[in-house]
């Protein structure tokens, strides 16, 4: 997991480390990536694309006809819209259009992550996938609130059985003992990723490449070696970066990793 072998100053769970804000992707000590890539190894991959997609249909909502106001928006006719199929007529052909794009996300989310067997399929209480689907296909409503029930109980889900091991993983590999220049290197690139979002760049990796250690582990080819000229083929290339990272140490470590004194 991601951390593994860096040493953050908190010896217990910090109490700003929580899922809210690792879903935000706000949190000071893990990225969502690395909670995604958590989820992924232990099959429940499921719960984060089915919140994300149902975040990305309410900010294309938002997008398309503005807030909220009373559980309907105005639209330029002045008449109040629920997201209902019956009230179409009062749509312009902007407003249509914009209306049949929302559609299209609202049948892909129910698709891939509601009906049974679907591809992505969320374990929800029955009466929530229920009232979802008849609200759905039955009375043609494609509100953004008819998503919210299942959202919170996705969120719980993944509270209780994905980031609750999750957290306590990186509290405890946080912890592990590091020697003192490793820990000054990752805390460095660690904090230089958080500002880029991205992965670094060649400037980054030569510039955090001084504090690692001297030493090269046997059987293994030194960093110091490779190329870090912006001008290289490679150096363009974002997995050659990405492996070029891993390589000195940068990104995570499995738990069983061992970490030279």
């Amino acid at each position: 997991m991601a951390c593994n072998g860096t040493s953050f100053p908190w010896p217990s769970m910090p109490e700003d480390l929580t899922l809210e804000t690792v879903l935000n992707d706000e949190s000071p000590y893990v990225m969502l990536a690395e909670f995604k890539n958590y989820l992924e190894k232990t099959y429940c991959g499921e719960n984060l694309a089915f919140y994300t997609a149902v975040h990305d249909y309410q900010r294309a909502v938002q997008a398309a006809f503005g807030d909220l106001l009373d559980n309907a928006v105005i639209l330029s006719s002045g008449y109040p819209f629920h997201f209902n199929v019956a009230e179409e007529a009062w749509l312009t052909p902007h407003e249509k259009v914009r209306f049949d794009a929302l559609k299209i996300k609202f049948d892909t989310i129910i698709q891939q992550h509601i009906l049974t067997n679907a591809v992505q399929e969320i374990n929800i209480r029955y009466d929530i996938r229920d009232t979802l689907l008849k609200s759905n296909q039955q009375d043609r409503s494609y509100h953004p609130r008819l998503l919210t029930p299942s959202c919170d109980a996705v969120v719980e889900l993944m509270r209780a059985s994905s980031f609750i091991p999750f957290a306590a993983n990186l509290v405890r590999t946080a912890s592990a003992p590091a020697s003192p220049s490793t820990k000054k290197m990752n805390r460095a690139l660690y904090q230089s990723l958080r500002r880029q979002k991205s992965t670094p760049s060649m400037s980054t990796l030569a510039r955090v490449s001084s504090l690692r250690e001297p030493e090269t582990p046997s059987g293994q080819i030194s960093t110091r070696k490779l190329s870090l000229s912006a001008d290289s083929s490679s150096s363009r290339d974002p997995s050659f970066l990405h492996k070029l990272a891993t390589s000195m140490g940068f990104f995570s470590r499995s738990p069983s990793s061992s970490h030279r004194p």
